[in-house]
């Protein structure tokens, strides 16, 4: 049996765990750093039901929408390396699809929520609210029935 050193192991190959393993092994050349990616393998056949979402190459979901500031603005960072990152590894895996929140009068932080609006605002995003009586006319084949 022979081992392997490594100088650094990620445990973890979904989205996070693999790029911090990409770049831990792009800043440590030249130093010989060893880096290790254990997880789970992707599925080599999707078509036959076998597990598939979105910790695997095929699905990301992020937003800019959230109460918090600072979450918001690392999204913000994450989301603006992405092209970079498609550019480097030859792989698109990012289209920007938009977002939609549906919520009722029963809703029990609006407050909160009309806040993280007003900010996402703030950072030259497009935010619209929709109420009840435009939502018909905005989104016409969603069935938004009192």
């Amino acid at each position: 049996v022979q081992f392997k050193m490594y100088s650094v192991v990620v445990v973890g190959g979904g989205m996070i765990g693999s790029s911090a393993a990409k770049w831990i092994a792009q800043i440590s050349e030249g130093i010989d750093g060893r880096v290790a990616l254990v997880g789970e393998s992707e599925p080599q056949n999707k078509e036959e039901g076998e597990i598939f979402g979105a910790w695997f190459d095929e699905g990301r979901i992020t937003r800019v929408l959230d109460r918090n500031d600072a979450w918001r603005l690392l999204a913000e960072k994450s989301i603006a390396r992405y092209r970079d990152i498609e550019e480097r590894a030859g792989i698109p895996f990012y289209e920007e699809v938009g977002f939609l929140s549906l919520v009722d009068d029963t809703f029990k932080d609006k407050e909160g929520l009309e806040n993280a609006v007003k900010s996402i605002r703030q950072s030259g995003y497009q935010c619209d609210l929709v109420n009840s009586s435009n939502a018909n006319e905005k989104f016409p084949d969603l069935n938004l029935a009192e």
